[in-house]
């Protein structure tokens, strides 16, 4: 191979990969007038069959924890446009089934990112129970060292039972 091909080559190998490392943008979705029609287009589509609760975490974020089937959950958000209301996906549905706690790392509309871990039993101090759900919730700050996370208090303060 001459000098010229191999240029060739490594620059077209060089714009493959920074198209493979853009970011994904996510689909449009629907708005509605009301909360409560944004919720129940949540429910039809993604076939949540559970409980939905809201979890405050203290800030402008609005997230919610969707139950699709026993032990399975899904991470979705709040978006506020113009007086019109609609809830995105943030990740897909994790079963739980066969593990007494798994995390899961996601990503919000403002692209912050955070860990939320759900547990069957209280493993650590500080996490809020959900009777509704039947699980011990603690979510973190994936911006943060994992070391000091363990110091840090669960960044859910409450939750409100949606569905």
């Amino acid at each position: 191979m001459n000098k010229k091909t191999g240029v060739i080559l490594l620059l077209i190998q060089t714009v493959l990969m920074l198209l493979g490392c853009q970011r994904e943008e996510r689909p449009e979705h629907p708005l509605f007038s009301t909360e409560e029609e944004a919720l129940e287009y949540f429910i039809q589509d993604r076939g949540i069959n559970g409980r939905i609760i809201q979890l405050d975490i203290g800030n402008e974020e609005h997230l919610i924890l969707a139950q699709s089937l026993p032990e399975t959950y899904s991470i979705g958000e709040w978006v506020h446009s113009n007086g019109e209301y609609a809830i995105v996906a943030l990740t897909g549905s994790t079963d739980i089934k066969n593990s007494p706690a798994v995390g899961v790392g996601f990503q919000t509309m403002e692209r912050n990112g955070y860990s939320l871990k759900l547990a069957k039993e209280m493993e650590e101090p500080g996490t809020i129970h959900s009777q509704e759900l039947k699980l011990h919730l603690s979510m973190s700050d994936l911006k943060e060292d994992p070391i000091a996370q363990k110091s840090k208090p669960n960044l859910i303060q409450s939750y409100t039972v949606l569905k």
